[in-house]
């Protein structure tokens, strides 16, 4: 068997998908961006009243993660639309929540794997090993095939064994991405102020005040903010992988096939040639 020539690497897929999201900002943005909104005001909310009384909001902690659901939603959405364009069958916004819903079973399995896998990844960097399984496994319960949540988390085992090195380089590549996006929104507010924005008629003696090096909600600001834009690519990208991951499957049976077809004929032309003989 012959490996695929049209194989991307890792980094061509990240770069596919920002590709993909550049070409239907709008569809991004109803798809992944509106669904973020709810945790991320939340988020701020909750570390804006860790600046302003000192101490955790136990009070709130107990519906925050409630607002990850439309969130994790999101995800099918997005990968069903991501994988429908990777396949070159176009979904809409409504095909794409549509697709979504009908799977919501398998997508909130995905979702809550994803999740998962990230908390555990910011504890021990092994946990990382569940976001291309997870990641995947969304994509394929989304695809034509609509295979159930087990199934497919079989079959996207392969993307953090068979395919280490290329969901490796997605996810460094995003976190990279994601580093660079939130240092800059970290610094853009300081900068404006050291700069002088206020010349131009804005009081920002708010603004300077609330966010600061030193505040939580700054820090919060800039990697919720980056997470939203970038875990948005992370989905799409590894959408194109399982795409990759399918072609690669289909292209192979093809090839089994075609050579179980050249051993049937040779095998028939050997019998004519004793018989004649």
């Amino acid at each position: 068997m012959t490996p695929s020539l049209l194989r991307r690497g890792g980094r061509a897929l990240v770069d596919d998908a920002v590709d993909r999201v550049r070409g239907d900002v709008s569809a991004f943005a109803l798809l992944h961006v509106l669904p973020s909104l709810p945790f991320l005001l939340g988020a701020l909310m909750w570390f804006t009243s860790i600046d302003l009384r000192g101490a955790m909001p136990e009070e709130r902690a107990a519906w925050l993660p409630l607002l990850l659901l439309p969130k994790v939603a999101g995800w099918g959405a997005l990968s069903a639309w991501s994988a429908a364009a990777a396949r070159g069958r176009p979904c809409g916004v409504g095909a794409a929540w549509l697709v979504a819903a009908k799977r919501l079973p398998e997508t909130a399995f995905a979702g809550a794997l994803y999740l998962l896998a990230t908390i555990a990844g910011l504890f021990t960097f092994v946990g990382f090993a569940g976001i291309p399984v997870a990641l995947t496994a969304l994509a394929a319960s989304v695809s034509e095939a609509r295979v159930g949540a087990l199934t497919a988390l079989r079959r996207a085992g392969g993307a953090a064994t068979d395919d280490l090195g290329r969901s490796f380089a997605i996810m460094a590549v995003c976190a990279l991405a994601w580093l660079f996006v939130a240092l800059n929104l970290l610094v853009l507010p300081m900068l404006l102020l050291a700069f002088g924005a206020g010349g131009f008629g804005i009081d920002l003696s708010m603004p300077a005040a609330a966010f600061g090096i030193d505040r939580a909600a700054t820090w919060a600001l800039a990697g919720c903010c980056a997470w939203t834009l970038l875990d948005g690519v992370l989905v799409v990208a590894f959408a194109e992988l399982q795409r990759d991951r399918e072609a690669e499957g289909e292209g192979t049976r093809f090839e089994g096939f075609a050579e179980e077809l050249e051993s049937r004929a040779a095998a028939g032309a050997r019998v004519t040639t004793e018989r004649v003989a």
